[in-house]
């Protein structure tokens, strides 16, 4: 299911996940944060996936 939302609602949905990213790096210590650390990735990569959608919204903009 796809939901609608404004580029402002994107831009700030990227902001807050790097805000958690950061919060979930100062919580990583040299041992037992697996977990940590597969979370900051799946946020990471949910970043880039997000990034990429309003990339293409954006020069969709720009040729339209």
């Amino acid at each position: 299911m796809s939901v609608k939302r404004g580029r402002s609602s994107e831009v700030e949905r990227i902001m807050v996940l790097m805000e958690e990213i950061a919060i979930l790096k100062t919580k990583l210590q040299p041992h037992d944060t697996g977990h940590i650390h597969t979370a900051i990735n799946v946020l990471e990569e949910r970043v880039e996936e997000l990034q990429h959608e309003l990339e293409i919204k954006l020069r969709g903009l720009q040729s339209g």
